[in-house]
């Protein structure tokens, strides 16, 4: 209940921040960004509640595949990776991607399990 009472504020919070910016400086309707982020909470909730319903435990057995497709990840930052106020963080996707981020969840299960 606490995760859609945050999601509204913040739907509400961006209605707030961005109705004027919106028409003003991006020629789009007052409602953009606030339908927009409407629609990622929608997303969000959909894979919130097929998340919750899967079983957890195949994460055990696909562990090693997830670690072994971070690293791989993580080397290919190094090759074609974004190199911005000299630090090599992203790889240049729509949108960009951060390998890093996939090692917070990967690392975890493959320690859990060593």
């Amino acid at each position: 209940m606490s995760t859609l009472a945050a999601a509204s504020i913040g739907v509400v919070l961006v209605y707030s921040a961005t109705r004027y910016e919106a028409a003003t400086y991006f020629g789009v309707s007052p409602h953009y960004f606030v339908v927009r982020q409407a629609a990622y909470v929608v997303v969000g909730i959909v894979v919130m509640v097929v998340l919750a319903a899967l079983d957890y435990r195949w994460l055990e057995h696909a562990s090693a595949v997830l670690y072994v497709a971070t690293i791989l990840a993580l080397l290919a930052t190094f090759a074609v990776g974004q190199s911005t106020l000299g630090a090599t963080r992203w790889i240049q996707l729509d949108p960009p991607y951060s390998p890093s981020s996939r090692s917070t969840c990967s690392c975890p299960s493959v320690w859990e399990h060593t």
